[in-house]
């Protein structure tokens, strides 16, 4: 059976009193800014980013972050367990997958709902709709268009 392709999904729940929780207290400015741009990025992709720093600078202001400083932030931000390297070598962080994951499922929920015909029935198995089409009732019931 082919698997049905899903609407990728463009909003993610965010939480921020979870969020804060994470970084408040915990980051400089500039760890902040690398931290988000991963989360961002990660979100724009839904899955685990490239672990390329030179990307990852190059999403701010040309000169606003040198070389080694923004490797170093990175390396930091691994160590730390707030973004975590894949096995892969990608970067992700937690918090974000979960939501990415969270997200994929709604889409997946809308579309099937939507192809069963909207809301589930108020009628257990939809006895209600079956029942237009048996024959004694037929001259009851049109059919729609």
């Amino acid at each position: 059976m082919k698997r049905r392709a899903y609407p990728k999904p463009r909003q993610f729940d965010l939480n921020p009193g979870d969020f804060l929780a994470d970084v408040a207290g915990e980051m400089t400015p500039t760890e902040l800014g690398v931290y988000w741009m991963i989360c961002l990025l990660q979100y724009k992709r839904r899955g685990s980013i490239e672990y390329d720093v030179a990307m990852i600078r190059a999403k701010f202001p040309a000169g606003s972050m040198v070389c080694a400083p923004s490797t170093r932030i990175v390396k930091k931000l691994i160590k730390s367990g707030r973004v975590t390297q894949d096995d892969d070598g990608k970067l992700s962080v937690r918090r974000v997958r979960e939501e990415i994951e969270r997200a994929k499922r709604r889409v997946r929920v809308a579309v099937e709902s939507g192809a069963r015909g909207g809301r589930p029935s108020k009628k257990i198995n939809g006895v209600r709709k079956r029942a237009g089409f048996t024959h004694h009732h037929h001259h009851h019931h049109q059919r729609k268009k």
